[in-house]
């Protein structure tokens, strides 16, 4: 006699079926940008759900639960009301009732003073407050072990979309420009795969005297995360390209988003380049390797390059004063904004980034350059192994070089460089020993993820509201939402082990 399913069992079933089908008939089969796109959204969405209803899901809620019903109680001693008792209505059910009613519970903090959860004497207090920072980290490294990896590839497909519109459009814009260019210039229009903030475009050019034959557009999109304009960017673009270091050549920029929908500009290709890998150290375990042993110290040595060159030598007191002052009023409106929303679930770590961001701030003292600010693997190209430019700079701003390596730190070094090794170079090549300070690190660490998860969290209320049901959106709200609260998580950690 056959045991008798679940309604979660049936679901699990049902989906992997599904997943099964989406990854080995219907993603092969397709052939433009757009279908794989929302295939590859699909599959990573089916990934999470059966990962949750399956009994992975259910082992990983009742390993964890007596801990955060634990953390739950020993708040309760410490604090003026009590939290209620969890859910019975099945592990994981009850797993994210008990974080809910935790999160609910610490933001409120009832009867505990923001001091004593940091307080460095061994209070009570502070070791919860350690204790809640490890409990997170361990769920979400027990979750994401269970999430199989999903390599990406960055191709260039056949022209979709506005493409044929926008290929016009540009054109037009060009001979309007220049009108000793030819008529029929573009020659080759495609669409870089992927994307979420900017759209890239590789343009093939027939000989003209103007242009080089092969240009990449690089325009801003509706709905974006950051809001940062391509046209701004430009500017920074040109400013390191002036210095010497390795970025593509920029040719224009247009301030006028009635010609493309939005501001762009052009830049000459890299060659024979391709990016140096995924985002996420998971995802390059399964793809192709494409750096050499020396690409890290290659990349040490073009930041420290790049934050010697741009340094403030005697960055004025009081504009640093300001800044940080700024920083501390944006965290502050930063956690109103959290505490507003519709939270995700299982987002403790948020409220306990916000609390060490806000309670530990940096000292004044602080080295001041030009940073890149989300320096990634996926922002670095290669060619013959070896780093051929660096890319992506809307983000970039004068800044703590600590939030470069903070970021080389959490998703470039291990897999790619030794931390240690890292900094060797990176000092060897003039970066500012201020910028390896470890408490500098952890806590811009800490800072970047939060940014990004507070950002992702901002961007399900549509979704959740009806008002958008498109795949690739939901897929960066709960692979990349749930991913980022992991590392964020790990940058807590950091932090609290400096000061143990």
């Amino acid at each position: 006699m056959t045991t008798k399913l679940s309604i979660a069992q049936e679901l699990t079933k049902y989906l992997e079926t599904v997943q099964k089908t989406v990854a080995d008939t219907l993603r092969p089969a397709l052939t433009d940008d757009t279908s794989k796109r929302q295939a590859d959204a699909v599959l990573l969405i089916l990934g999470r759900v059966i990962q949750r209803l399956g009994p992975d899901g259910a082992r990983v809620a009742l390993k964890h639960l007596p801990e955060i019903d634990s953390l739950g109680q020993d708040f309760d001693q410490k604090s003026s009301t009590a939290m209620g008792s969890s859910s019975q209505s099945g592990p994981r059910a009850a797993l994210e009732q008990a974080m809910d009613a935790l999160q609910t519970k610490f933001s409120s903090q009832s009867g505990i003073t923001n001091s004593q959860f940091l307080s460095e004497g061994g209070s009570e207090e502070s070791d919860w407050f350690r204790r809640s920072c490890k409990a997170v980290l361990h769920l979400w490294d027990e979750i994401e072990d269970g999430i199989p990896a999903t390599e990406k590839n960055n191709i260039l497909e056949k022209p979709v979309n506005d493409s044929d519109e926008t290929r016009q459009k540009l054109e037009l814009y060009l001979r309007t420009l220049h009108p000793s260019l030819p008529e029929g210039l573009i020659k080759e229009f495609k669409l870089y795969y992927g994307g979420y903030v900017k759209q890239m475009a590789k343009l093939t050019l027939v000989e003209n005297t103007i242009f080089p034959t092969t240009i990449v557009l690089r325009r801003d999109m509706a709905m974006a995360m950051t809001q940062t304009r391509t046209f701004d960017e430009f500017s920074i673009v040109k400013r390191v390209y002036d210095l010497g270091l390795p970025v593509p050549k920029p040719l224009l920029a247009e301030d006028d988003t009635s010609v493309l929908g939005g501001t762009f500009m052009l830049m000459e290709e890299i060659p024979n380049a391709e990016p140096a890998g995924s985002y996420f150290e998971k995802e390059r375990a399964v793809e192709p390797v494409v750096i050499g042993p020396t690409f890290g110290l290659e990349v040490a040595k073009m930041m420290a390059t790049l934050h010697k060159k741009t340094a403030v030598a005697s960055p004025d007191l009081e504009k640093t004063k300001s800044n940080r002052e700024q920083l501390l009023s944006q965290l502050s409106q930063m956690k109103i904004d959290w505490e507003s929303m519709d939270k995700p679930p299982m987002s403790l770590s948020v409220d306990l980034a916000l609390h060490i961001l806000l309670e530990r701030p940096l000292p004044l003292e602080r080295p001041h350059c030009l940073v890149h600010a989300d320096c990634g693997m996926h922002n670095f190209l290669v060619r013959d192994k070896k780093l051929a430019a660096v890319i992506d700079w809307e983000l970039s701003h004068m800044g703590d070089p600590a939030e470069d390596l903070a970021m080389i730190r959490m998703m470039v070094a291990g897999d790619v460089i030794d931390w240690d090794d890292y900094v060797t170079a990176y000092l060897k090549h003039g970066g500012d020993p201020q910028a390896c300070d470890p408490d500098a690190i952890a806590y811009y660490s800490i800072l970047l993820f939060t940014q990004h998860t507070i950002g992702a969290s901002r961007l399900r209320a549509p979704y959740f509201a009806g008002q958008s049901d498109n795949a690739v959106s939901a897929s960066v709200l709960t692979y990349s939402l749930e991913r980022l609260m992991q590392y964020q998580s790990k940058a807590i950690n950091l932090a609290m082990e400096l000061n143990t």
